[in-house]
């Protein structure tokens, strides 16, 4: 999701890269597969709104019918441009 609306800063250099990452958890729930996945998405969206803070990796932790536990890596998204805009125009 975020591969589409924000432009990757690849001028980092990677200890500035590591330094500025940060990890959070997140923990869903659903009815079912579909509303697990879109609850996902709807909680890192928010996350990217909420708190402008950008997913480059997740590794998910657990995963099941009902319930989703992941972990996300990423920072906040003042340093990068937002390309959706640029798409829109096309």
């Amino acid at each position: 999701m975020f591969d589409v609306l924000i432009e990757k800063n690849e001028s980092k250099s990677k200890s500035d890269e590591d330094t500025k990452r940060q990890q959070k958890k997140v923990s869903v729930e659903g009815a079912d597969l579909e509303d697990l996945l879109i609850n996902f998405l709807r909680e890192i969206l928010y996350i990217f709104n909420g708190t402008g803070w950008v997913v480059e990796h997740c590794k998910i932790m657990e995963c099941g019918n009902k319930r989703l536990k992941a972990q996300l890596i990423g920072e906040p998204y003042k340093r990068r441009s937002i390309r959706l805009n640029q798409r829109l125009r096309r």
